[in-house]
């Protein structure tokens, strides 16, 4: 069976002991700031990564150039990764303008240099937009999705090339009534609307049965 964990950074993860589980997986994927703390909650977390996933705006950006080239490199380097999938979700940036998600990243100097780092590498780039998500949730009944976040656009793009998916981190699908990174506390969804994410998770896990949660 082809089989994928998407690694998300929620505080369920903390003291979950789910590491060898993780590992014990072909196929990781998770978010790239996870990177930085890999060996301090490698029993929770793991310590591999197969893919990792990268929100395409500029800030983001501009924190994956110290993981390539800054004091992170060492850590990026370990962990032979083989893809990078970058999302652009804001439904203000017009793909037809820069011709294609990629081109999107590109437009900045940081950008430029995340994309030629990781072609040294021989390491390759992925690209998913926001309305390809919202196509994909029509499929399952979810006309009014008005902000997916980098993880269910995840959800969404592997559902076509894996057989089984597997979520941990997800603070949202824990039943948690409040949603932090493991790593430092601070808050996370922002403006998305996760409590509904996790409704519409739940109903593409029933449709599909090919969706497990690790707790």
């Amino acid at each position: 069976m082809n089989e994928v964990v998407i690694v998300g950074s929620g505080s369920c993860l903390g003291g979950s002991g789910l590491g060898t589980k993780i590992d014990s997986c072909d196929n990781v994927v998770r978010f790239k700031d996870q990177l930085r703390y890999i060996k301090k909650y490698s029993n929770d977390i793991g310590s591999t990564s197969s893919s990792i996933i990268s929100n395409g705006n500029a800030q983001s950006i501009t924190r994956f150039v110290n993981l390539l080239d800054g004091g992170y490199r060492k850590i990026w380097e370990k962990q032979n990764v083989r893809e990078v999938i970058f999302t652009v979700a804001k439904k203000g940036i017009d793909i037809r303008k820069y011709g294609s998600v990629r081109d999107v990243i590109a437009r900045n100097k940081c950008g430029k240099r995340v994309l030629s780092r990781l072609e040294q590498r021989g390491t390759t780039t992925k690209f998913v937009h926001g309305d390809e998500t919202l196509e994909e949730l029509k499929k399952f009944g979810f006309v009014n999705v008005a902000k997916p976040t980098s993880g269910l656009m995840i959800i969404c793009y592997l559902l076509k090339e894996y057989d089984k998916i597997n979520l941990c981190g997800f603070d949202f699908l824990a039943g948690q009534k409040s949603y932090h990174h493991f790593y430092d506390g601070n808050g996370v969804g922002g403006t998305h609307d996760l409590k509904e994410e996790a409704k519409i998770i739940r109903s593409i896990s029933e449709q599909t049965q090919k969706i497990s949660i690790w707790r």
